[in-house]
């Protein structure tokens, strides 16, 4: 696991938002902390805590192995069952993020008792 200001990359594929700034508007930091998990591939973003529960909340992009292909980022539409339990785990296990991000306090209701 690589943690970083604004997010946590988790088995070197899933990246979690960690406040309201976006991992992409770091995507130097990124792309470095990628290329030292050794990714190559799809990789996915939770951006939660950056955008809400909304319809862009998880993306991906593919990632060759040194910089992430901007032009291949796209929203997921149809996120698997897998990929949502582990966004719910680990929220649900790093609640003190919460306040870092855009989400009011509904929202955060929903996400500390594993609603969404």
């Amino acid at each position: 696991m690589k943690t970083n200001n604004n997010y946590i990359i988790i088995n070197t594929n899933l990246v979690f938002s960690t406040s309201y700034i976006s991992p992409l508007d770091d995507i130097i930091a990124l792309e470095k902390d990628l290329k030292q998990h050794n990714v190559l591939g799809e990789v996915i973003f939770d951006l939660l805590l950056s955008v809400g529960n909304a319809t862009n909340r998880y993306i991906k992009g593919y990632f060759d192995g040194t910089s992430l292909d901007i032009s291949s980022i796209k929203v997921i539409n149809d996120i698997d069952e897998v990929i949502k339990e582990a966004s719910r785990n680990f929220y649900m296990n790093h609640k003190e993020l919460l306040d870092r991000g855009i989400l009011n306090n509904a929202t955060k209701y929903m996400v500390v008792n594993g609603l969404i």
